[in-house]
């Protein structure tokens, strides 16, 4: 358990790259433009989702009276887990058997099943961060266009 926690750490310091968050000899706009990139990032895929969802009403293509059933939320979140799913199953294995790390990774004193567990486990975080990026935006632009803001 110790190597598989040594291991994912080691792998997310490796993606995550703190060298460039360090706050040290750097810029304030340095540090605040990646937070307001992802923001607006943010703020443009939920404008983009409230748009479509606008003009479904406003054409009445789902219902006459103008609103969008749950029914075709559910459809659009099966349709994007379904699209996740098969680019998963490529980026998987490409991650767990084609990564060129493997070759220092298994040099390392502890099992192969180690190993790959932690490159799950990577994988999974990053691909539940990709999701988030799609899924939470088009929540919200659903909640908007419905009229749920507190």
């Amino acid at each position: 358990m110790k190597n598989l926690i040594t291991l994912v750490k080691m792998q997310l310091q490796e993606k995550l790259n703190p060298k460039q968050h360090i706050v040290e000899n750097k810029k304030i706009f340095n540090i605040i433009y990646p937070i307001v990139i992802a923001v607006l990032k943010f703020a443009i895929f939920v404008a983009l989702c409230f748009g479509v969802i606008f003009i479904a009403m406003k054409l009445s293509i789902f219902r006459l009276d103008g609103t969008v059933p749950q029914s075709v939320i559910s459809l659009i979140f099966l349709i994007m887990l379904l699209v996740s799913i098969v680019s998963c199953t490529f980026k998987l294995t490409n991650a767990l058997y084609y990564s060129k790390d493997n070759f220092i990774l298994l040099t390392l004193p502890c099992n192969p099943t180690q190993i790959y567990l932690s490159k799950l486990i990577i994988f999974c975080v990053f691909e539940l961060k990709r999701n988030f990026g799609f899924l939470v935006p088009l929540f919200v632009a659903y909640f908007i266009s419905h009229g749920y803001i507190p």
